[in-house]
């Protein structure tokens, strides 16, 4: 993923990039994550034009060019991007989204977005590809937080009446001899 920044491309990053449908709106939108950080590099809604357009970049086959409202940095900017893939059609075994199959996809989006947001619920399709995203409920934040915060509080529980247990166990066999 490149950006275009003060007269150049500027490298983003490389890493997984996936179109996700909102639970509920349904908005579909790119986010691109980096690969070791899981830093998000790209962040946008697929929206109609100026905005979202894919050109093929001039130098390559593998590379496309658009224009988005992006988030990646947690404030909406209007941002140049590029994406660039190894390959332009899936060869066996590669089973990766590639060139061609994005560009499909990507479009496929944007006008699910487009008939969304115009109400027309006839013309939706859902693209196979398009994941939904997952729901984060209350209850896995909340162990989430509380494995950060130092460990599993229940199995700390569970441990102390095996251990207490235990010892009653010996006590009693202790009170029987």
């Amino acid at each position: 993923m490149y950006r275009f920044r003060d007269g150049q491309w500027k490298e983003r990053g490389s890493g997984g990039l996936k179109l996700l449908r909102d639970r509920k709106t349904r908005q579909i939108r790119l986010l691109m994550r980096q690969d070791k950080t899981l830093k998000v590099i790209a962040n946008h809604f697929l929206s109609e034009k100026p905005y979202c357009e894919l050109i093929p970049m001039a130098a390559s086959d593998k590379a496309f060019v658009w224009l988005a409202n992006d988030y990646s940095e947690n404030e909406g900017a209007n941002e140049k991007l590029a994406v660039k893939f190894s390959t332009v059609d899936c060869t066996p075994p590669h089973h990766a989204i590639v060139a061609t199959k994005f560009k499909e996809n990507f479009n496929k989006a944007r006008e699910f977005n487009k008939y969304l947001k115009a109400g027309d619920e006839a013309k939706l399709v859902m693209a196979p590809v398009i994941e939904e995203e997952p729901e984060v409920k209350k209850e896995d934040k909340k162990e989430q937080k509380e494995e950060e915060q130092g460990g599993d509080k229940e199995g700390e529980k569970k441990e102390i009446e095996k251990d207490e247990k235990k010892c009653t166990e010996k006590n009693e066999k202790k009170e029987e001899k």
